[in-house]
């Protein structure tokens, strides 16, 4: 009886911390036209299905280290195992959560729940073909699951496939209009072709759901900075910023609208700090140096420059964080696809015959 309240309470610790921030995004991307001088916001998706850490990190670690103990004590406790690999998974050790998952699936080969935990694994790494046989296990397109459904949608928009994606998460919300992740990704595919309208309601009923995720309120912040509702969409990107100073999606689209608006000053203060924080990809050199270029020519059109240490500190964080990509990357499909950013500029709603052409490709 201990045993299971233990466990218990572990996991409803490790739960909680996870579900307060949300669906696990992969960072923000953008493309960037410095031809037209278009800098654009950073938009995501939730293409990894796990859960993150949230800003208890140490309250997380304290709960995952004593799940670890139970689980070297009780070895046979596949539960317990399957739930510290999901929060390795959550804090992106896949390595042990990978070691973890195939411990179990020795114990019990028919355990379903494992396949979906080496599914995810998958496509973190960006191998899709080995996640869809994990999900195909499992029910595929067919399952009344909307973890896999969601997970086999997360694919298509790897793949660069949204019609085929928007049927899968349609289908998945059919099954449970509640799911926040399926929600969360639905929300971004309308923002990707700038259908703020569906977008935002999809980020407003996650919200409702769970009142504090970061990830919704970010993205409704991208809604109103596109409609020209600046001074809300700043608010709100500073107050994500006042509970995680270093979330690097909150900093660059703060960057954007300062930039903006015209606080030159300010934009590159958050550009900095962005630079600092930011996990680093080498598509994220494009971003920072567009943005940089812009910055500079408003600048010098009003007789203002940025000085040469200015420069120098702003390319050393680009080049750093291009140096931790390439340490970090483990392939040519750790490049995001699904996540592209949406203009700063107002714009009417403009997506809807893409979607319907793809949709009919679909039929």
């Amino acid at each position: 009886m201990y045993r299971e309240k233990f466990v218990s309470s572990v996991n409803a610790a490790i739960l909680a911390l996870l579900v307060v921030s949300g669906c696990k995004t992969t960072g923000p991307s953008t493309n960037v036209d410095p031809s037209r001088n278009e800098i654009q916001l950073h938009s995501s998706g939730d293409t990894r299905s796990a859960l993150p850490v949230g800003d208890d990190v140490s309250g997380f670690q304290r709960a995952t280290n004593s799940l670890a103990k139970h689980v070297k004590k009780n070895p046979t406790d596949l539960r317990a195992q399957m739930d510290l690999a999901y929060a390795h998974i959550a804090a992106n050790d896949l390595d042990e959560a990978e070691v973890l998952a195939k411990g179990v699936l020795r114990q019990d080969l028919k355990n379903q729940e494992v396949r979906k935990i080496l599914a995810q694994i998958a496509i973190r790494r960006g191998q899709f073909d080995m996640a869809e046989i994990f999900l195909g296990a499992v029910g595929g397109t067919d399952s009344k699951d909307t973890s896999v459904l969601n997970m086999l949608a997360m694919i298509e928009m790897r793949r660069s496939r949204p019609a085929y994606a928007m049927a899968i998460f349609k289908k998945a919300l059919g099954l449970n209009p509640g799911d926040v992740a399926v929600r969360m990704n639905l929300g971004v595919l309308h923002l990707k072709y700038r259908q703020m309208n569906q977008a935002a309601v999809h980020f407003e009923r996650v919200l409702k759901v769970v009142p504090g995720h970061q990830d919704a309120r970010l993205h409704l912040a991208i809604i109103k900075a596109l409609r020209g509702e600046t001074e809300v969409a700043r608010e709100t990107f500073k107050d994500i910023l006042s509970a995680k100073e270093n979330n690097s999606l909150a900093l660059f689209n703060l960057a954007v609208v300062e930039r903006q608006t015209g606080e030159y000053d300010d934009a590159l203060d958050y550009l900095k700090k962005y630079l600092k924080s930011a996990q680093g990809r080498a598509a994220q050199a494009d971003d920072v140096f567009a943005l940089i270029d812009s910055i500079q020519k408003q600048r010098a059109s009003k007789g203002q420059d940025i000085t040469d240490d200015e420069m120098q500190s702003l390319a050393a964080g680009v080049d750093k964080s291009e140096r931790v990509a390439n340490s970090r990357s483990p392939g040519k499909d750790s490049k995001s696809s699904e996540g592209s950013p949406q203009k700063v500029e107002p714009k009417e709603e403009s997506g809807d015959d893409e979607i319907e052409a793809l949709e009919r490709d679909l039929q």
